[in-house]
């Protein structure tokens, strides 16, 4: 019985060839914390259920919509 041979591993992050990016811009980073933070809700359990998800998401566009206007 022969040994099967190893296939190359993976490189790790410190092996990989280091790629220049492009620093996050103001949106991104809001956007990468905004899924950090639901991604570790979800990992808790502390989801609501989608559709009480947009009803929040809708309210608070409206109060930012509100807010902007010079009557409000």
């Amino acid at each position: 019985m022969t040994t099967p041979k190893p296939t190359p591993a993976t490189p790790v992050a410190s092996q990989r060839e280091e790629t220049e990016l492009e620093p996050l811009t103001e949106a991104q980073r809001e956007f990468m914390d905004d899924l950090r933070v639901s991604l570790i809700q979800m990992k808790n359990g502390d989801v609501m259920p989608a559709l009480e998800a947009l009803r929040e998401i809708e309210r608070e566009i409206e109060l930012e919509e509100n807010g902007s206007r010079p009557d409000a």
